[in-house]
C-alpha cells in the first residue's frame, strides 16, 4: 500500500511540475538559494555583466520562486528604490483585481463624456489613440499629468482629434492616470488605498515601507510611475504574475485572475514603442528615428513581448528599470539602473543608450542554456527530480548522484 501511494504521489508530483511554475507563498521572504547566488554560472554571467555597467544598480533574479542571483552595486543598499514607469504594473495588478467581471468594463464610469469613444480596455492597452492627458504638447509636465482638471478637458479635446495614433494602435500615453480615477470610482479607493488592502498584504509587502508620490491638488497617486519599490518587492509582483496572479498555493491567496494574467501576457499591438511620446516628438524626433535605435515590440496590458527569452514579457521604465518573467524558465528578472542624465547627448542618443544597455542583464537571464543550479562543493550540480527515475529513488529515500559538471 504504502509503494502504490509512493507512484501516485510521484505522479503527482511530475505532472504538476510539467505543467505549472513553482507556486511560493509570497507573503514570506523569498527564499535565497545561497549556493546558486554563489556559484551557479547564471549568477556568475549577471555578476559579471553588472558589475562591468557602472549604470547598474541592482539586479535580481528568481528561478522557481527563489532568489539565484542577487547583485547589488557598491554604492546601493539593498532598499534603495528606483523603478519609474514600473509603478504601472502595481496598477495592472490592481484593476485585475478590481475589475472580476467582465460588465464592469463598460459601467465602470457610464457618465463620463469619453467612456462613449474610447474604452478601459483601450486605456490599458494603450491602443486609445489619444495623444496625452493635455492636448498641448509644451503644456505637458509629469506634475500636472494626474491633476484631474487637466485630465478632464485633455480628453474632451484629444477624443476629437487624436494626432500621434489611431484608435487599435499603440501609443505611449499618460492614461494610466485616468485609470486611477476608474479605480476610485469603482472600489471607493485610491490605487494607494487599494493596494494597501488588497494587493501588499498578500505579497508580504508592509504599507509603511511604500512610498507613492502624490498630486498635492488632487490627492491623487502618479499612478504613471512615483512608486517606490525594492528591487524584492519588484521580484515579488513579476512573481505574482508568473504565478497566474496567486500569491500562494492557496486559491484565497489570489490577487489577480489567471484570465488576467493570459491578457496582460496577450499581444495587442505588435508596433509598441514606448518612447513614442509627446514630449519626444515636440523635440522634433521622428517614429522613424526611434524604431531604428528602439526597435517596436509586442504590448498587452502595461507588459512589453520581447525579442530575448522563449516568452519573456517585462514593465519597464525609464531608464532601464524593468521587471521581466520569462514563464518557461520560470525565471523573474528585476532591473535598477541610474538615468543617463549627460547634458552632451541628444535625446535620441539616450534613447539608443538605454535600448541597449537597459535589455543586457535581461537577454543574459532569460538564456534557456544558462544554468541557475548551484555546484555543491564537491563539483557537482544540485540534484533536480529531471525523471521519474530520480524521483522514485528520493521518494524511497535514497540519493541521486550529482550531474557531471
Amino acid at each position: 500500500m504504502g509503494l502504490r501511494i509512493a507512484f501516485v504521489l510521484i505522479h503527482t508530483m511530475l505532472a504538476s511540475a510539467a505543467s505549472a511554475a513553482a507556486v511560493v507563498d509570497l507573503s514570506k521572504e523569498l527564499e535565497v538559494d545561497e549556493v546558486a547566488v554563489s556559484s551557479s554560472p547564471g549568477a556568475m554571467s549577471v555578476n559579471d555583466y553588472a558589475a562591468s555597467d557602472a549604470a547598474l544598480r541592482a539586479v535580481m533574479v528568481l528561478e522557481d520562486g527563489k532568489v539565484v542571483a542577487n547583485y547589488a552595486r557598491d554604492d546601493v543598499g539593498v532598499n534603495e528604490v528606483s523603478p519609474c514607469s514600473i509603478c504601472k504594473l502595481s496598477l495592472n495588478s490592481t484593476l485585475g483585481s478590481v475589475f472580476t467581471d467582465e460588465y464592469i468594463w463598460d459601467e465602470a464610469m457610464p457618465d463620463a463624456d469619453f467612456r462613449k469613444a474610447i474604452t478601459i480596455e483601450e486605456m490599458v492597452s494603450m491602443t486609445s489613440g489619444l495623444q496625452a492627458i493635455v492636448f498641448d504638447s509644451e503644456a505637458f509636465t509629469f506634475v500636472n499629468m494626474d491633476d484631474w482638471d487637466h485630465i478632464e478637458p485633455g480628453l474632451k479635446q484629444t477624443i476629437a482629434m487624436p494626432s500621434i495614433g489611431e484608435r487599435g494602435e499603440y501609443s505611449y500615453l499618460g492614461t494610466s492616470d485616468i485609470l486611477g480615477f476608474v479605480i476610485l470610482e469603482v472600489s471607493g479607493l485610491t490605487p494607494r488605498q487599494y493596494l494597501d488592502q488588497n494587493v501588499l498584504p498578500k505579497l508580504g509587502i508592509d504599507s509603511s515601507d511604500i512610498v507613492w508620490v502624490q498630486n498635492e491638488s488632487s490627492g491623487m497617486e502618479n499612478v504613471f510611475g512615483g512608486l517606490e519599490l525594492t528591487p524584492t518587492q519588484m521580484a515579488k509582483f513579476g512573481q505574482l504574475y508568473l504565478q497566474g496572479g496567486k500569491a500562494g498555493p492557496l486559491e484565497s491567496s489570489r490577487v489577480v485572475s489567471e484570465e488576467w494574467v493570459d491578457r496582460s501576457w496577450t499581444v495587442s499591438t505588435e508596433e509598441a514603442d514606448p518612447a513614442l511620446t509627446p514630449q519626444t516628438l515636440h523635440m522634433g524626433i521622428t517614429k522613424e528615428q526611434l524604431n531604428e535605435v528602439m526597435p517596436p515590440m509586442g504590448h498587452g496590458f502595461l507588459w512589453y513581448k520581447r525579442s530575448f527569452g522563449e516568452d519573456a514579457w517585462c514593465a519597464d521604465g525609464s531608464g532601464g528599470q524593468h521587471i521581466c518573467v520569462a514563464p518557461s524558465l520560470g525565471r523573474v528578472v528585476v532591473q535598477q539602473r541610474d538615468l543617463v542624465s549627460d547634458p552632451n547627448l541628444e535625446m535620441i542618443d539616450i534613447l539608443a543608450i538605454e535600448a541597449t544597455l537597459g535589455n543586457q542583464v535581461a537577454k543574459i537571464a532569460t538564456d534557456e542554456s544558462l544554468s541557475f543550479k548551484g555546484k555543491e562543493p564537491d563539483g557537482g550540480e544540485v540534484a533536480e527530480l529531471s525523471d521519474k527515475s530520480s524521483a522514485m529513488t528520493m521518494m524511497l529515500g535514497g540519493s541521486v548522484a550529482p550531474k557531471p559538471s
